[in-house]
């Protein structure tokens, strides 16, 4: 089962990482649990047992993109460098007023 279209992908994607970057205080070696930065973006709308699956999705697209690593056999995550970058990218995108993409 397929929970984001391509566009909530982007969006989204961006969302997911915006909060990674900033729990991890933008330092790449910081790992956290994925389904934790997910509660944690704010995406609603999403029934409880369709999280683990929108996760995943987010994680995936974001690890095509090589913005982020993932631990073998865990559901760590961490910001690459490229995403530390696109990350920054994000966030000169908005203002401190919206602050969220």
């Amino acid at each position: 089962m397929i929970v984001f279209s391509d566009e909530e992908l982007q969006r989204y994607g961006e969302r997911f990482l915006w909060r990674l970057y900033h729990m991890a205080d933008g330092i790449i070696e910081r790992a956290f649990d994925r389904y934790e930065v997910f509660r944690n973006t704010g995406i609603g709308g999403i029934p409880e047992q369709g999280v683990r699956q929108a996760t995943d999705e987010l994680v995936q697209h974001l690890w095509s993109y090589d913005f982020i690593r993932t631990s073998e056999n865990s559901a760590e995550i961490r910001l690459s460098l490229a995403g530390l970058t696109e990350a920054e990218r994000i966030c000169k995108k908005f203002s401190p007023v919206t602050s969220l993409p």
